[in-house]
């Protein structure tokens, strides 16, 4: 032991193999834990966001839309709100829904299932 420190260049700072060793196998422990401890926030994370890709989820829950981009596609133009137009239909993600009626800009907070909300306050609503 004393013939490995003499040779060290940094005398003072120089650990031992044994030490060394020691705190490599520490490392790894604790890499291991942290990747046991994070691994299932990483799955409830990848559950959620599969939640939100599914159609029957975001139809169960309500949808917020706040930019037209969003949308697959939009029917006719049946009139318009506050510059906005109002179709009679839109689809997203697949889903069709209907125009149903006006709302202050306060509701999108109270949409329920079905109901699709689209900027200025327009609510459009899933049929079967």
């Amino acid at each position: 032991m004393r013939k490995y420190l003499a040779s060290c260049p940094f005398a003072g700072s120089c650990i031992s193999p044994a030490e060394f060793y020691s705190l490599r196998v520490d490392g790894i422990i604790a890499i291991a834990l942290v990747a046991i401890l994070l691994a299932p926030l990483h799955f409830l994370v990848l559950y959620e966001l599969d939640r939100l890709d599914s159609p029957a989820y975001l139809r169960k829950v309500g949808v917020i839309i706040l930019r037209m981009e969003a949308l697959d596609s939009c029917a006719e133009v049946i009139g318009t709100y506050k510059g906005k137009a109002i179709y009679r239909s839109v689809t997203f993600k697949g889903m069709v829904y209907e125009f149903d009626r006006i709302v202050p800009s306060g509701y999108k907070q109270r949409i329920i299932h079905d109901e699709l909300y689209l900027n200025p306050g327009l609510i459009y609503v899933a049929h079967d």
